[in-house]
């Protein structure tokens, strides 16, 4: 969980802190890590610091906006889906069926290429696209929930469905569904590094994907550009793994 929060706010404070801008020249061009950069500069001699900076930056915004998406959608359709059952719970299951069935990175690639490339796109598509694990997750958590005996009592004591859900149900799922949020995210971010690693980022924002993909001309040469993006990507991802492990393990430890 500490790795995840230094990540997060070397991201947050990453404009402040970043020795030079993300497309900035700043020294000669392929220059090895120095005590003036730490990480080297590119072919074009940019500090690969500040790139890799901004661009854990961009993969953490990305990643956030289709958290936010994946929650939304996701708590929506399993809680209805477990909570109401019947033909409700067919006709949802069967369009998570039909999400799911979808290749997520071909829609990807669809979708860039129809519209104009950009953080907005990626969020709304990857969004609209890895929700349907997270809600079977919701809708299996309700199910088990929904015939509780704390859950009864707060129907015969005259309770709504709609209070039951959000007041009784829904609080007692946020645990195991922050862990499955943080893989969701763990997934996307992956998504966009390879993305960006095949030229499909925004050229406008600096991500690590593109950082890689700049490094494949020079792995011979230079290996510090291939190197430090690499490692940025593994320790975002090894970060949101080890969260939702740890969150994992304070919610056994509760019940």
């Amino acid at each position: 969980m500490t790795l995840t929060v230094l990540v997060v706010v070397s991201a947050i404070v990453g404009p402040v802190v970043a020795p030079y801008g993300p497309f900035e020249l700043a020294g000669p061009p392929l220059s090895p890590p120095t005590g003036s950069h730490l990480m080297g500069t590119d072919a074009l001699g940019r500090d690969l610091l500040s790139g890799v900076i901004h661009g854990t930056r961009t993969s953490l915004a990305i990643g956030g906006g289709v958290g936010v998406l994946v929650a939304l959608i996701g708590t929506a359709v399993g809680a209805v889906s477990g909570y109401l059952g019947g033909r409700v719970d067919d006709v949802l299951m069967r369009l998570t069926e039909i999400v799911q069935a979808m290749p997520q990175f071909f829609l990807a690639i669809v979708a860039i290429a129809l519209f104009e490339p950009g953080v907005d796109t990626l969020v709304v598509v990857l969004g609209l696209t890895s929700w349907v694990i997270f809600a079977r997750v919701v809708r299996a958590e309700v199910i088990s929930l929904r015939h509780r005996e704390f859950v009864e009592a707060a129907r015969a004591q005259g309770a709504s469905r709609r209070r039951v859900l959000f007041s009784e149900i829904l609080p007692n799922v946020a645990g195991v569904s922050v862990v499955y949020l943080a893989l969701v995210v763990a997934h996307v971010i992956l998504l966009e590094a390879s993305l960006g690693f095949l030229g499909l980022g925004d050229p406008n924002v600096a991500s690590l994907g593109q950082l890689a993909r700049q490094a494949q001309e020079f792995l011979r040469t230079a290996w510090w550009m291939a190197l430090f993006p690499g490692l940025a990507i593994m320790v975002v991802v090894l970060g949101l793994n080890l969260f939702g492990d740890a969150w994992n393990e304070a919610e056994s430890r509760r019940t």
